[in-house]
């Protein structure tokens, strides 16, 4: 077992989810082996329940003409941009050049500077265009460029696709017209130069076609077509196809182990695991942290559920799990057997394919549970077992009327039901004893009968040191109704205060309360000595309650009810006799401090009890003040900080303990002397009498 809480909690939650998951799937086991296209078949495959499977071939038509009327998808490039926009600039730097050696000229002849830059120039517009431009100004060539690159900036920063190229050039030759500082042959001009320096810069992008063509697939809708129940898919000795062995797959027919089923039985037990966990960890931690609690409600819904899933075969209402919750509410707590109650009912409705089954184990198992969960005595179990019976028959007769059944079909689940009502009070009366042993844990029945006087170390007790026994009686009953005012449990306080001093039995004449009138033997001894005495009446005790076979819980009264208080008697004893150093930490018990409720209201008692003894005149005055004085000192000390005690907790056993000890202390009145009691006619009767 790992040493970790956190791991030994998911240790316990992984074996119980993998038996239930098993106990779930086992169908899966059982099932023929899968068919396979081209195989013949060898059995009639017919549809257990009527469904919409896939049309395939439909779907996958539709889909494909979706993904058709995808448009291309095209990607921005910015480098076409720039590069025209430097063809343009090359282009007029060119031009400047030329214009300026055309104008020197002293005739319009050829010039070899001219026809130089015509070879390097990026875009040589025509020759009419040229004689336009090589005539122009400087002014104006700085003006066309600045026009050219606006024609062009505009028509590529709305995107130029390839196969618009020819719709770009029209958009630039419009543009240019409507400019009003531009004449009808610089227009021609800035339109030519601009269209031979256009580039397109938006390129098709096929990664983002091919994705809008998945989504516009994806979008459709599978054509679907219904498959009634009875359908038969592929008959015996028929080739399977892949159309069957497609709706072989929506039916879940396909293969021995059907994935969904599996996984909606997964979801299902984890669920109900999950809002147990949060339960128990919110509510009621001490189970949530005790291994063997964890081990049991495990066991007990592993159990109940393997059952159910080998009876309900010959019946629905033989799910036995009011079973789980009896046992539960006696050997753990109610509200967790309520919620998995409801988990195994959930369960059974899955395992039987029959919510009726899954409603008549609800009712029974809560019948079951409320039946038992103010039972005092095993007898009482027995007499439970009639209310399931009730209820187990009751809720088999109801659904039979509902569904119309037949006679023979509604006595039949009568008797199924009353046989499952009967034998599952039976079966937890029974596995009660065995696991309270086995998993260690300590119920009401038990407590009741160590509570008994006539157990054999309780006798022991009252024999060898009646006064313990006296005081622990005085303790239980204090306990009991401080337990009580404040919700804890009353009887654990009742029988843990019977056993908390049984240590005492060793040497009981070292306590004060068993001396009566006889030397107190402290007074030859040491302070020392007689702490290590006092002390040791704990570890005594626990070796007593071991050797006598007492539940663990009692076992931590007797540890936990002095937890590491102080001796405080032979302490200032020793420090008043001693001349060294006396070290507070030698007169202390050793512990543990008390970690329940219920020890620690003993602890309260248990102190309170003793000192009211001590009391020379045990008046409500007194007896208030002591009762305050006691508490606080026992809260000052840290005694209580590790027990779940609150201050309104502590606040309500102090009140208790002040009724209790005001009725115990009581004021009584002083009765006459017998020879006073006598009347005056009976003196005379008398008086008469000797006379004769």
């Amino acid at each position: 077992m790992p040493r970790l809480p956190w791991l030994r909690r998911a240790f316990h939650c992984f074996w119980i989810f993998a038996g239930l998951l098993l106990i779930l799937s086992v169908e899966f086991w059982s099932a023929p082996p899968p068919l396979k296209v081209g195989q013949v078949s060898p059995r009639d495959v017919i549809a257990p329940r009527t469904v919409e499977v896939e049309n395939e071939r439909a779907t996958q038509s539709a889909r494909q003409e979706a993904a058709e009327k995808v448009e291309p998808q095209y990607a921005y490039d910015p480098m076409p941009e720039k590069v025209s926009e430097r063809k343009v600039e090359d282009t007029f730097a060119a031009l400047k050049k030329m214009a300026a050696a055309y104008q020197n000229l002293p005739t319009q002849e050829s010039d070899p500077e001219i026809e130089r830059l015509k070879k390097d120039i990026p875009y040589l517009p025509k020759n009419s265009t040229l004689t336009v431009l090589l005539i122009s100004s400087p002014e104006t060539l700085q003006q066309l460029e600045t026009t050219t690159r606006q024609l062009l900036w505009k028509v590529q920063h709305n995107g130029v696709r390839e196969d618009r190229l020819a719709q770009a050039r029209q958009t630039i030759a419009s543009d240019a017209e409507k400019m009003p500082q531009l004449g009808p042959e610089q227009v021609l001009a800035v339109t030519e130069i601009a269209n031979g320096c256009l580039l397109f810069n938006m390129s098709l992008d096929m990664e983002a076609t091919i994705r809008e063509q998945q989504a516009a697939m994806n979008r459709v809708e599978p054509v679907r077509k219904i498959i009634q129940k009875g359908y038969k898919i592929v008959g015996k000795g028929e080739m399977v196809a892949p159309e069957h062995l497609r709706e072989m797959q929506e039916l879940g027919l396909h293969s021995s182990w059907n994935l969904a089923r599996f996984g909606g039985y997964a979801l299902l037990v984890i669920s109900m695991m999950t809002l147990v966990a949060l339960y128990l960890r919110r509510q009621q931690k001490a189970i949530y942290e005790s291994d063997r609690m964890l081990a049991l409600t495990g066991f007990l819904v592993i159990a109940v559920a393997a059952t159910t899933r080998s009876l309900t075969g010959l019946s629905p209402y033989l799910a036995p799990v009011v079973t789980a919750s009896i046992l539960l509410v006696l050997l753990v707590e109610a509200r967790l057997a309520l919620m998995v109650t409801v988990f195994l009912s959930a369960l059974t409705g899955v395992e039987t394919e029959n919510l009726a089954a899954a409603t008549v184990s609800l009712l029974t198992g809560v019948s079951g549970l409320l039946a038992v969960s103010r039972a005092q005595q095993r007898a009482s179990l027995i007499t439970a077992s009639l209310a399931v019976v009730f209820t187990n028959a009751l809720g088999a007769l109801t659904f039979s009327l509902i569904a119309s059944d037949d006679l023979n079909t509604t006595l039949n689940a009568l008797a199924f039901a009353s046989l499952n009502g009967l034998t599952s009070t039976l079966v937890a009366v029974g596995a009660l004893p065995l696991l309270e042993n086995l998993f260690g844990i300590t119920t009401n029945f038990r407590l009741l009968e160590i509570s008994n006087p006539s157990e054999p170390l309780l006798q022991k007790l009252l024999k060898e040191a009646p006064g313990t026994y006296q005081h622990s009686i005085m303790v239980a009953n204090l306990a009991e109704s401080a337990a009580q005012a404040v919700g804890a449990d009353a009887l654990l306080c009742k029988v843990g205060a019977y056993y908390h001093d049984i240590g005492k039995i060793k040497r009981p004449r070292f306590f004060v309360e068993n001396q009566t009138g006889q030397d107190n033997p402290h007074d030859r001894l040491n302070p020392n000595l007689s702490t290590l005495i006092i002390i040791s009446h704990v570890k005594d005790g626990l070796e007593l309650a071991r050797q006598y076979k007492l539940p663990d819980v009692i076992q931590r009264f007797i540890a936990e009810h002095h937890g590491t208080s102080l001796v405080s008697y032979f302490y200032h004893q020793a420090i008043s006799r001693s001349t060294e150093a006396i070290f507070e930490e030698d007169f202390r018990y050793h512990g543990p401090r008390p970690s329940l409720r219920e020890t620690g209201i003993v602890m309260l008692c248990d102190g309170i009890e003793a000192a009211a003894r001590t009391l020379p005149s045990p008046t409500p005055e007194a007896i208030t003040e002591l009762v305050h004085k006691m508490t606080r000192q026992c809260l000052e000390d840290g005694q209580l900080d590790e027990c779940d005690l609150s201050f309104k907790d502590i606040t309500a056993i102090r009140e208790s303990l002040i009724r209790s000890l005001k009725g115990i202390y009581h004021t009584r009145i002083e009765y006459p002397e017998p020879s006073s009691l006598a009347s005056p006619r009976r003196q005379n009767v008398t008086s008469l009498r000797k006379k004769a």
